[in-house]
């Protein structure tokens, strides 16, 4: 992982993401996203983001690597 902003930026939308009841699922996803990038290609952080928008019941964009993921779709 080149940059740490790059992963305060994704974790700090997923964490405005939580509400109290549903905190532990999303710090679950959050560790679990985090270790991904660390990890992992861009293609698996998209598919697990794609995964987490359908846990989390959103579709709220989240930036990595400049590029903007939303629900697995690409857009430059």
């Amino acid at each position: 992982m080149k940059s740490s902003r790059t992963t305060v930026v994704v974790l700090t939308r997923l964490a405005a993401l939580a509400s109290a009841s549903m905190e532990a699922s999303v710090e679950f996803v959050r560790l679990r996203l985090l270790r991904t990038m660390m990890r992992k290609s861009l293609t698996a952080v998209r598919t697990l983001l794609k995964k987490t928008t359908v846990l989390l019941g959103v579709t709220t964009p989240c930036r990595y690597r400049n590029v903007w993921v939303i629900a697995g779709r690409r857009s430059a």
